[in-house]
């Protein structure tokens, strides 16, 4: 993970410290990967919840006319997106790309932002190996799924793939957020320019899981496994942490820092193993040179 700061050094006063990373982050060096090397010192991943995931619950439809992420919530550097009316909603945006989308060669990349940031630089250069950066994480979408299945990249599956990880990244941790307690006042709002991710989590799911995962026209549902990795997301929130998980659809110009950081991660190395590294990883402070 990489946090862009500085330390303070009573002797000298502010300065950077550096670390490089390497070109490529292999799943396999990241305490996520599900088939670690024994070489590697790993935090415990944590066990199935102690109590049943609620069954047939899904996303709700967050709906605000005439309103904006700015309008609603709180928009303060370097702290999550909380919202004006009650500091236990929160909200986060998610993005995906693709290039040559669903053709050969395609290539995806995924976004979600948690913080609002004041001092993202522009242009936008992240250091070789970055994937979490001014409260922004990012990632190329993988070659396969969550089940090993190989898939061609698309712009619907780097969506979806995006708000996967953003449900993810709050499973990981985060029990310092005082909005999750009580978890029953709790709610996390996650806003995409996604008509295809928003429709399909709070409507079109209900069907397609009662139906077995067979669409209207009798065919399988594209993006089965990354559609059942969201729901296990969302009802997992919803025993353990928050009382509701909503989707918020949103203009393209809305959204601009999660689509400016999946445009980037499409263009990164190809990431053969399914998993995003866990947002509890060691922070690495970068030297602000290198975003230049």
């Amino acid at each position: 993970m990489i946090y862009f700061g500085h330390i303070l050094d009573p002797a000298i006063g502010p300065r950077w410290k550096t670390m490089k990373l390497p070109q490529h982050i292999d799943p396999a060096d990241l305490p996520y990967d599900r088939k670690p090397r024994h070489r590697i010192q790993e935090s415990p991943v944590p066990s199935p919840p102690s109590t049943p995931l609620p069954t047939k619950t899904y996303p709700e439809l967050f709906h605000a006319p005439h309103s904006t992420p700015q309008s609603l919530f709180k928009h303060k550097d370097g702290a999550h997106f909380v919202a004006h009316r009650d500091y236990r909603e929160v909200l986060l945006f998610a993005d995906g790309a693709c290039t040559n989308n669903g053709q050969e060669g395609a290539q995806g990349g995924c976004a979600f932002v948690t913080h609002c940031s004041d001092s993202r630089p522009t242009p936008w250069h992240p250091p070789k190996g970055a994937y979490f950066m001014h409260g922004m994480f990012f990632f190329r979408l993988e070659d396969v799924g969550p089940t090993g299945k190989t898939w061609r990249p698309t712009s619907n599956r780097a969506e979806l793939r995006a708000v996967v990880a953003a449900l993810h990244y709050f499973r990981m941790g985060h029990h310092d957020l005082d909005f999750w307690k009580p978890k029953e006042c709790a709610t996390l709002v996650i806003a995409t320019d996604s008509a295809y991710v928003v429709n399909g989590a709070t409507s079109w799911a209900k069907k397609w899981e009662s139906n077995g995962w067979v669409s209207s026209t009798g065919e399988d549902v594209k993006n089965q496994d990354l559609w059942e990795e969201l729901l296990k997301g969302v009802r997992w929130l919803q025993s353990e942490r928050c009382q509701k998980v909503s989707l918020w659809h949103i203009p393209r110009e809305q959204n601009t820092l999660a689509d400016r950081g999946a445009k980037y991660a499409a263009t990164l190395k190809a990431r053969p193993t399914f998993g995003v590294p866990r947002p509890d990883a060691l922070p690495i402070l970068v030297d602000a040179s290198q975003l230049g």
